[in-house]
């Protein structure tokens, strides 16, 4: 995956202006204005980690409370009150 990064030298330059993204390979300087770039992170990336990552948790928390109170249904089963 290629990464990418904006300008911020607004006023000045096209591509802070029109808040394209750039990639960049080895070099963080904006090709029009020399400027440096700014990395950007891909959000939908991030959020589908996060959100994939509630989901997993969620499955193991119900799990585990599901698991116990089947245990306790057991042993009520078995010890007359």
């Amino acid at each position: 995956m290629q990464r990418m990064a904006v300008c911020t030298n607004f006023g000045n330059c096209e591509t802070a202006d029109k808040q394209e993204k750039v990639p960049i390979a080895q070099e963080t300087i904006c090709p029009i204005c020399g400027q440096e770039l700014i990395p950007v992170s891909d959000t939908k990336l991030v959020l589908f980690k996060k959100v994939g990552l509630v989901f997993i948790l969620v499955l193991l928390i119900g799990g585990g409370c599901r698991v116990l109170t089947q245990k306790h249904l057991m042993v009520r089963m078995f010890i007359p009150d």
